[in-house]
Order: structure tokens, then C-alpha cells, then sequence
């Protein structure tokens, strides 16, 4: 039975091959190609455009998949069967030990298996053992899909992230003329860089370190937006969003800035300014991200604040780099 079971895989892979943008990938992209064990000093992974989304293909033991890059998620992932545009999994990778989970992708909920893999980039192994999670059909019918995250810090008794089982302690996500994400061993912002220092969430219930920073200011408009409360804004930057998301307390003050301002369209002009207080500040402008949406319930029980999840409105023909483990931040220009 097992025997058969194999064949039956592999004929189900052929199969879909023939169907899938992924596997129409020149054949040394495909696993046919020598396999550089050496660890890359910088890789550099071509982005593609995936329907508002930039997406990367990587293998799993030799099979294309492709994913969105996720600067808000940790794992690396796979869809549990054989789609068009997120790669046909037939089984790769072996039992990596740990119990299924629920997770929960763009508000959809389902379960995840966890298996242990060889990934590779192009000619470049990463490791034969990574963790990898395999996603239910319910987690990547749309508006939902596959990541490959890159939040490199979790919090206890959460799943191994992709990052943390590399050497990996920078990366840029640049969505400039070449859309493109470098992986690095080294730190890539510059000295004398004027970077955002990144804020851990975790103490307050996150359960995993965003890639976060302090707020100072915000308009809409060009009127000031401020929370009632007074409480301090952190921002999270999110390539696996759009547009923008903001605590709902900001959302109806914007809403009510727009509704002040003749003429003005949702949710006009937004401008950010990133950074500490009395620092000065790196404004990121952009005329009516889409989707805004509000959050109207934060679930970390400790956390005392308002957030904006600035996506790729924010970060179109922008580079971001995070140099993960100095955790440090920088936009590639000075605003």
C-alpha cells in the first residue's frame, strides 16, 4: 500500500504540474539544479506581484511552492492540497513532532500540521530539517492564503519561526523598480542611518515580537488625530496587508476628521510620524490607503495603547530593513 501511495502522489504532482503558474518555473528552478549547502553571507529572493501581494517561490524536498511575504506572521507555509497559485502539496516533508494547532490567517480560522522539511531558495539550501506549517483549505480559500513569515522572535509555547532556524539576522523587503527580499547574516542598515528603534509587544500579551515602533503623531487631512485616552500609538509594519488597520478609538477620530473637512474622501491624506518623542520623527504619507478598516478589539490582555498596521500602501516603492537582532529599523530614505 505504501508502494502505491507514493505512485499515486507522484502521479497527482505531474498532474498538477501542468496547471500550476509555480511549476511552469524554469527547470533549475525546480529542484533539477546542483544544491549550494553553503550558507549564503546575503541571498536575494526575487519578488512577484500575486494579485496585490508580493510572493516568493521557494522548495520543500524539491517541490515549488509560493508564498506572500508576511512581515506580520512568523511560520513558513503551505497549502494542503493542490492549487494554482500557492504550489501542490503531496505530502512533502516528515512529522516534526509537534501537535496540530488552530491558527488564524485574515480574520479565517483552521487547523495547521507541522511538518520538517529541506527548504531551498533557487540553488540555495537552507536547512534540510525546517519546520514548516501546512495549511487547511480553510485557512487559504480567499480572502485568505499562504505566508511565508518574517517575524523572527515568538513568544513562548508558540511553533518555530521560519527566521529563527536560519542564521538569518536581517532582511530587506524592497518594493522598488525590482521588487526583491534579501536575507542576511549581518546587519544591512547603515551606521549613520537614521533608524526607528523596534518596540517588543510581547510583554503585553503579542505573541510574537512585531516589527513595531512608536507613533508621535498622525493626521488625516492634515488634521491631527489623537486617541481620547492620551495613550501612547505603536506601529506595525505588515506586508501581508493592503492598506491599513487602526484601534477604533483612531478610526472614529479619522472618520470624524474627514466628515469635517468639505469634500474630503475617505479616508484622505494620511501621514504618520514614526518614532520616539522628541525625536525627530520619519513621516510616511499616503493618500487614502485602501482597505482602512478599524480593530475593534485588541486580544492582548496587557496591552494599553492604540495600533496602526501600516501595509503595503505604506510600503510601495519603499525598501524596508530590519536589522532583527539590534532591532533597529530604517525606511531606506530619511523623510
Amino acid at each position: 500500500m505504501a508502494v502505491n501511495r507514493r505512485a499515486m502522489l507522484e502521479q497527482t504532482r505531474l498532474a498538477c504540474a501542468s496547471m500550476l503558474p509555480v511549476c511552469s518555473l524554469p527547470l533549475a528552478a525546480r529542484g533539477a539544479v546542483a544544491v549550494d549547502t553553503s550558507y549564503p553571507r546575503t541571498l536575494t529572493v526575487p519578488l512577484t506581484d500575486c494579485g496585490g501581494s508580493y510572493c516568493a517561490v521557494f522548495r520543500v524536498d524539491g517541490t515549488p511552492f509560493r508564498a506572500v511575504i508576511d512581515t506580520g506572521s512568523p511560520f513558513l507555509s503551505v497549502a494542503g492540497s493542490c492549487t494554482k497559485l500557492w504550489g501542490c502539496y503531496t505530502g512533502e516533508g516528515e512529522p516534526a513532532g509537534l501537535a496540530e494547532t488552530w491558527e488564524t490567517y485574515d480574520g479565517k480560522e483552521g487547523p495547521v500540521a507541522w511538518r520538517r522539511g529541506a527548504v531551498a531558495f533557487g540553488a540555495h539550501e537552507l536547512s534540510r530539517s525546517v519546520v514548516f506549517g501546512v495549511l487547511s483549505d480553510e485557512l487559504v480559500g480567499r480572502p485568505g492564503g499562504v505566508f511565508l513569515g518574517l517575524v523572527k522572535r515568538e513568544a513562548a509555547g508558540i511553533r518555530p519561526t521560519f527566521l529563527s532556524q536560519t542564521p538569518f539576522e536581517a532582511f530587506t523587503v524592497d518594493l522598488r523598480a525590482e521588487p526583491k527580499l534579501v536575507l542576511s547574516t549581518a546587519p544591512l542598515v547603515p551606521v549613520d542611518a537614521r533608524w526607528l528603534p523596534m518596540v517588543d509587544l510581547r510583554p503585553f500579551g503579542s505573541p510574537v515580537e512585531h516589527y513595531a515602533t512608536r507613533v508621535s503623531a498622525m493626521r488625516v487631512n492634515g488634521r491631527a488625530i489623537r486617541p481620547p485616552d492620551g495613550k501612547p500609538v505603536f506601529a506595525i509594519f505588515d506586508t501581508g496587508t493592503t492598506g491599513m488597520a487602526m484601534s477604533g478609538a483612531l478610526w472614529d477620530a479619522s472618520l470624524d476628521a474627514c466628515l469635517a473637512a468639505a469634500g474630503a474622501r475617505w479616508p484622505g491624506v494620511v501621514d504618520v510620524d514614526l518614532g520616539m518623542p522628541r525625536s525627530p520623527p520619519v513621516t510616511m504619507s499616503v493618500d487614502r490607503p485602501f482597505p482602512t478598516t478599524p480593530i475593534r478589539k485588541i486580544p492582548w490582555k496587557l496591552f494599553d495603547g492604540h495600533l496602526i498596521v501600516l501595509g503595503l500602501s505604506f510600503l510601495q516603492d519603499r525598501a524596508l530593513t530590519v536589522d532583527v537582532d539590534k532591532k533597529r529599523m530604517w525606511l531606506g530614505y530619511d523623510a
